[in-house]
């Protein structure tokens, strides 16, 4: 373990410090942007207080950012409304920050579960990656809610022992942002009995229906409507041939480059290619490797939507472990693939760092850009060492009791 903790700190030290330099970048070139989503949230709030509609308004100079969750999750960001907009975004700001605490909390016990307990070193290297590592500090800066939900989907897939709990806390991301859905099918797998999958399936729904049936009668079908209106406007980002600039990590990309012309067999080849190894580990892992499952099958569906690097924050809580329990062959894949992931650098980044020095990219160079980014190589990295973890005997077993209730097989 000392030799595997070295080259966890290694990457956890430079995925920070890389963080803290795109925190300064962003302050530094978008300064206009500082909270830019925390204001969607409120604007839209109001507007619903004032019995508007909250997917036609924008922050001030912004048109291009609107509200575009259920409108039965609005209430949760009235009481913003209720303070100055620098005291919300504050209040928002710490909220992030104690996401980050909760996602470290769980990765520690996560890995003292096997019988290595994280250090004081440790802890404060993994609370600085999963807060403010290029993956992360978009959404501090941007004041969005991904750390958040991040924090909830480490809890429900740790919590499988209690399947109401898990699938009620799992069905907050999903009901938000529709794809972290997926991770509903850890309770539903790996739950002790039968009952306890039944309740998380049923917490799940009551979470659904609370949502989206009390928004429907709270606001009435035109705010579903206009609901459904601003995520189908969404949804034609990654169409097309996705250029080297693009903020997008997805398997479309190089899919994108051979079919351009053919957007809708781009997302089927890249759901037909997914979904085979999303499902293997989801068939062969057993309770004690529901992480690589579960970040398995996150992994998958984050690939095959046309998905910002900011959303891969929702499977750190599974991903970070992984860089103290896995040995073997699927080590270097772990460690090189997590590091690969915080390398925020696409083709326009690329064509300023070359600019600064007075040059242009080679052409070679823009190519191997418009196939794959590193954070792509990256998830590509770590999806394959989930499927190798599950396979041999790469995961350090557990050596501490389980909590009651939860199965090996």
């Amino acid at each position: 373990m000392p030799s595997a903790r070295r080259g966890s700190r290694v990457v956890l030290a430079v995925g920070t410090l890389l963080g803290l330099a795109t925190l300064a970048w962003l302050w530094a070139t978008q300064p206009e942007a500082l909270g830019v989503n925390f204001r969607v949230y409120r604007v839209a709030a109001d507007a619903m207080l004032a019995s508007g509609d909250p997917y036609a308004v924008h922050p001030v100079g912004e048109p291009a950012y609107r509200y575009v969750y259920p409108p039965g999750t609005l209430p949760l960001f009235v009481p913003y409304t209720l303070l100055p907009a620098s005291v919300g975004f504050a209040l928002h700001t710490l909220t992030a920050v104690v996401a980050g605490g909760v996602l470290t909390r769980v990765v520690g016990r996560t890995v003292a579960r096997r019988g290595h307990a994280l250090t004081r070193l440790d802890h404060a290297l993994v609370f600085g990656f999963v807060t403010v590592s290029p993956v992360a500090v978009p959404s501090l800066f941007y004041g969005n809610v991904n750390l958040q939900l991040a924090a909830l989907v480490a809890v429900g897939v740790d919590r499988v022992d209690d399947g109401a709990r898990s699938g009620g806390v799992l069905a907050v991301p999903a009901v938000l942002k529709a794809f972290p859905a997926v991770f509903l099918a850890v309770p539903v797998r790996y739950a002790a009995t039968w009952r306890d999958r039944l309740r998380a399936v049923g917490a799940a729904s009551g979470v659904a229906v609370l949502v989206f049936g009390g928004g429907l009668l709270a606001f009435g079908p035109a705010a579903t409507r206009a609901w459904l209106a601003a995520l189908a406007a969404r949804e034609g980002r990654g169409a097309g041939r996705i250029p080297p600039g693009a903020d997008l990590v997805t398997l479309r990309r190089p899919l994108s480059q051979l079919l351009a012309d053919a957007p809708l067999v781009v997302a089927t080849l890249a759901v037909l290619l997914l979904v085979p190894p999303a499902l293997y580990l989801l068939v062969t892992a057993d309770v004690d490797q529901r992480h690589l499952a579960a970040l398995g099958v996150g992994l998958a569906t984050l690939l095959a939507l046309p998905s910002y690097p900011l959303y891969y924050v929702l499977v750190f809580g599974m991903a970070v472990p992984l860089l103290y329990l896995v040995e073997g062959p699927a080590r270097p894949a772990v460690l090189v693939g997590t590091l690969l992931l915080t390398l925020h650098v696409t083709g326009a980044e690329l064509t300023w760092l070359f600019a600064a020095v007075g040059t242009t990219p080679p052409a070679v160079v823009e190519t191997l850009f418009a196939f794959a980014t590193p954070p792509l190589v990256g998830a590509l990295l770590l999806l394959g060492a989930c499927v190798v973890g599950v396979t041999g005997e790469q995961v350090l077993p557990y050596s501490a009791p389980h909590r009651p209730g939860e199965r090996r097989e």
